[in-house]
């Protein structure tokens, strides 16, 4: 018998958990943090849970300060004998920005590139999610080693599938690692990240496979993580299934680290195997993530995923990975995703500030798709506070950021949204913080 925290519940660490409603009818009933969370109550709020799970009258509801019917689902998992509540599919805006079940709208995310059917909520609140290279080593392989390109294209609904980057920062999203708040100060870190990423993948499923069977998440030596690496790594092989690489760059070494180098170097390698690169591949990494090389080479943190077919080398005891396609994203010392150094900047401004704030990832839209670069979730209330990142003045660029500008005007008003004009122009000013 156990309660279980979801992937909307693992983001309470990071976030709010306010109290729940549950009603019968018009009998209805208020259930506090404490009450859902505190061990003492364990028991107690496993039989709330499961009471409401089996009553087909029962109407599960979130109290925060959020607009609209904010209704939650009760979620059983049979095989931990667990009970935990999930938000309904689109009703993540609903919420307050520092609620656990908050999430952006499509339309403040590059999600909204995608068509119908890329990504669909299942019965047992997971997600399917279609992605454009397939986890059997049988099936189609890729053609290029780096996701398509198409932030100079024309935007809107138009990606039929998603690439290893959107299924990356789909990661981070579900995780909650693109949030921010200023009392997570020091309590990130590797263990903890991939921790979170691995919860994710499990409610994830990529065509018939489930997404934890095949991601293999960095590790440090002696660890339960390495050895379930080699053992996933070993049954993978063995039934010609693909694997996903998720790992950290190492610390750039200009010696070692040349575009002539044979593998990505990882800096958490322990039971991961080798990802095998030639110059062609590195060639297409530096085309296609130049921000993210000049970030690494600068000495900054980069996110790798890669996805291969896996070999064994002749007379050892290592495997290797040959990429079919690898995506690298910029995150900052807090794992926050960044697109460029400018925004790497207005991270350090938010962090000095101690605001808190999402940052809307970008996954496979163009940069015509218009939504924020970061929102402060700390202005009170319901409300988000757009702020965007201008860093170029070419003729396309300008007249992309008067689309921008015209938008954030009428959707937010003049005062409630800002930008910065990088890098020669000042930070902006920062709205006050409101009470949540």
């Amino acid at each position: 018998m156990k309660t279980h925290l979801g992937s909307d519940q693992l983001r309470g660490l990071m976030s709010t958990v306010n109290d729940v409603i549950v009603s019968y009818g018009g009998d209805s009933k208020r259930y506090s943090r404490d009450f859902q969370t505190k061990e003492e109550f364990k028991k107690s709020w496993y039989a709330v849970l499961s009471r409401a799970h089996a009553s087909v009258e029962a109407k599960v509801s979130c109290a925060c300060k959020g607009k609209g019917q904010k209704s939650l689902a009760v979620k059983y998992h049979s095989g931990g004998d667990t009970y935990f509540l999930a938000r309904y599919p689109n009703t993540g805006s609903q919420h307050s920005p520092d609620c656990i079940f908050f999430t952006l709208d499509k339309d403040n995310s590059g999600l909204k590139c995608y068509t119908q059917g890329v990504v669909k909520d299942l019965k047992d609140g997971g997600y399917g999610i279609r992605l454009d290279v397939a986890l059997a080593s049988s099936d189609s392989e890729s053609t290029s080693i780096v996701p398509i390109d198409n932030r100079n294209k024309s935007g809107g609904v138009s990606q039929n599938s998603m690439s290893l980057l959107g299924l990356l920062q789909f990661l981070w999203d579900d995780s909650g690692l693109n949030r921010w708040y200023p009392k997570m100060a020091g309590k990130r870190n590797p263990g903890k990240v991939f921790n979170l990423i691995t919860h994710s993948a499990e409610k994830i499923k990529v065509a018939s496979h489930p997404l934890s069977m095949h991601l293999l998440a960095g590790a440090y030596p002696s660890t339960p993580q390495e050895t379930k690496n080699i053992k996933m790594t070993s049954e993978a092989l063995m039934n010609k299934e693909r694997l996903i690489c998720l790992n950290v760059l190492s610390k750039y070494n200009p010696e070692r680290h040349s575009n002539a180098s044979k593998r990505l170097p990882i800096k958490f390698f322990s039971g991961v195997p080798v990802v095998l690169m030639n110059t062609e591949n590195w060639a297409s990494l530096e085309k296609r993530f130049s921000s993210e090389i000049a970030n690494w080479r600068s000495g900054g943190n980069v996110i790798c995923m890669a996805i291969g077919d896996l070999g064994k080398f002749k007379g050892k005891d290592t495997y290797y990975l040959k990429p079919l396609q690898i995506a690298l994203m910029n995150v900052d010392e807090n794992w926050i995703p960044a697109d460029s150094s400018y925004e790497l900047t207005m991270l350090n401004y938010l962090h000095k500030h101690e605001r808190s704030f999402i940052k809307p990832l970008r996954y496979d839209a163009s940069n015509n798709d218009v939504f924020p670069d970061f929102c402060l979730t700390d202005i009170g209330g319901h409300e988000l506070f757009p702020i965007e990142v201008f860093g170029m003045d070419t003729a396309s660029y300008l007249a992309r950021k008067a689309i921008k500008e015209s938008y954030y005007n009428e959707r937010y008003g003049k005062d409630g949204w800002a930008s910065w004009v990088a890098p020669a122009g000042p930070l902006p000013h920062l709205p006050d913080k409101g009470c949540s």
